[in-house]
């Protein structure tokens, strides 16, 4: 991983496609594990905050050709 830039609190990474695979897994891992009254507290963020963040991630990803 190597982080390109930060500008306007956005920050570019590039990732490998394993890395892209482990952060994926880890939202997975998080949204299925936690219960719905600890997610925020634990997370910090609601759960369709980090439902939308995973699609966003795989559709990317099928957008690209990755499967």
């Amino acid at each position: 991983m190597e982080a390109r830039s930060l500008d306007n609190g956005r920050i570019i990474l590039d990732l490998s496609a394993d890395e892209v695979m482990i952060i994926l897994a880890g939202l997975r891992e998080a949204n299925q594990e936690l219960e719905d009254w600890e997610f925020q507290t634990r997370t910090g963020f609601e759960r369709e905050e980090m439902n939308s963040l995973h699609d966003a991630i795989y559709r990317a990803l099928r957008e690209l050709g990755f499967k």
